[in-house]
């Protein structure tokens, strides 16, 4: 079978599934705390490791598997060992997909819009008022926003961490105000929530000096570190989005977030993420290439981690690469980083897509070779192992090994050296090495400075005019 058999075959059945669902909520209402919490243990689990989801199901990988070819109709002898791990795969998302939309079904229903309907117009109607003088201010933040989110969902769709940090700060502002409508909140009120983000405690219900206290409690402990200057005016900028947004439709008579934004300081070097010098690139070369303390356990350990090293690209650009991504143009090899194939990759900005060579030494390494076996097994992705969430895209369990355990391994891991240190050293030594200044953002996927570059030169550079360049790296 294809690998797009395989998964029409899935999405036919978690569709299903979620019909079923949905029927069974509009006969027997919103499920019980205990079904809410399964739902979202299967989406937290479905987003993590294969082998951790696996050991839970209680028919195991074999039983999962026919089960699903006997409800589909699928022969599963026909079956290669590259669509039954394709299918894993495919099952494992599908579970994720259909408890989180099932959890999103039941969040728009649990919203009840008690605006008047609009009805027919009568010679002694009253005059038109605006929306905010109609009973409207009763509205509380929490309503509101539930509104706000379904609209974004329908028409603007923006990234799960993007939606997670809206909401997180909506639900502090709600905290904040108390029961106040969201059209009784004051220029006051404003002041107060960006006082109290000025001196909110960083990861607060997570540190154990904050954990289980009321925000009040929290603000008064001493020495605790704060969230960033950065962060401050991430959260401001998006309270004043939300009422530009209320305003216009309504709900509120003025933006009281407006002049509230604060002037962050460009990063520090504290604050920003540092480059490896030539020694920890060394010692990481050794380890993945020669493994002398059996750290790299697994095929992405290794070629994730160089491709990284030796390509600057961000993390998810390599968790999602395809073996169709790796390409030969003029006898050039190169990575296409592109959207196109699986609907879930996705690429920071229009200046992600580029066509990146292959460094010299990452073909000496074997990469070629390496692609040239998953191909021949039959896979689409280059590592198939890697799993999906909406949260962290494909790298989340790539950037964990990196981070957690290989960089600790080591004696090398801080604050400031993690697996994006790779693309801040790809341009450190780069520029050290004269680099020509266009090639690297041309390199990095960054947009390029002046009219000409970005309005008229939306192919980029091809492949082989880049080479020379990315070769220049080296230690």
């Amino acid at each position: 079978m294809t690998y797009e058999e395989i998964r029409q075959h899935v999405q036919e059945h978690f569709r299903e599934l979620l019909g079923q669902f949905k029927d069974q909520v509009r006969v027997d209402g919103k499920p019980d705390d205990l079904r809410l919490d399964a739902l979202r243990a299967t989406e937290g689990l479905a987003g993590g490791d294969p082998e951790t989801w696996l050991s839970i199901q209680p028919e195991g990988a074999d039983g999962l598997l026919r089960g699903f070819c006997a409800r589909r109709g699928i022969v599963e002898a026909d079956l290669t060992e590259a669509n039954r791990r394709q299918l894993l795969r495919l099952l494992q998302d599908g579970h994720g997909s259909l408890a989180h939309t099932a959890l999103n079904y039941i969040s728009a229903l649990a919203h009840i819009d008690l605006s008047e309907p609009s009805g027919p117009a009568t010679s002694d109607a009253a005059p038109a008022t605006k929306p905010l003088e109609s009973g409207v201010p009763g509205k509380s933040v929490a309503e509101v926003s539930a509104i706000y989110f379904d609209e974004v969902r329908r028409t603007a769709p923006v990234e799960p961490k993007t939606e997670l940090d809206r909401k997180e700060v909506l639900e502090l502002l709600d905290e904040i105000i108390g029961q106040k409508s969201i059209a009784a909140i004051s220029k006051s009120d404003a002041q107060e929530v960006k006082k109290i983000l000025l001196r909110l405690p960083w990861n607060r219900n997570k540190m154990p000096a904050t954990r289980g206290k009321t925000l009040a409690e929290m603000l008064q402990v001493p020495g605790v570190r704060v969230i960033s200057a950065r962060r401050v005016t991430t959260h401001l900028g998006n309270l004043h989005a939300f009422f530009k947004w209320a305003v216009a439709n309504g709900y509120v008579a003025t933006n009281v977030f407006d002049g509230m934004q604060i002037r962050a300081a460009k990063k520090s070097r504290d604050d920003d993420r540092d480059a490896f010098s030539a020694e920890q690139l060394q010692l990481m070369f050794l380890h993945l290439t020669e493994n002398p303390l059996g750290l790299v356990r697994k095929d992405v350990h290794k070629w994730g981690t160089l491709i990284g090293m030796f390509s600057g690209m961000r993390l998810n650009e390599v968790a999602q690469l395809e073996v169709a991504d790796i390409k030969q143009e003029n006898d050039v090899w190169y990575f296409d980083v592109t959207k196109v194939g699986d609907e879930r990759k996705s690429l920071k900005n229009l200046a992600s897509e580029r066509r990146l060579p292959v460094h010299q030494r990452l073909i000496e390494c074997g990469i070629l070779e390496f692609v040239a076996q998953q191909r021949s097994a039959g896979e689409a992705r280059l590592f198939h192992e890697l799993s999906y969430s909406r949260m962290n895209h494909f790298g989340r369990n790539l950037g964990r090994w990196v981070n957690e355990t290989f960089l600790t391994a080591l004696g090398i891991k801080t604050r400031q050296l993690v697996y994006h240190s790779f693309r801040h050293t790809m341009s450190t030594r780069l520029a050290q090495a004269d680099a020509p200044e266009k090639h690297v953002p041309a390199i990095l996927g960054h947009r390029q400075a002046g009219i000409t570059y970005s309005t008229y030169f939306k192919d980029g550079f091809l492949p082989a005019q880049l080479k020379s360049t990315i070769d220049l790296f080296d230690f």
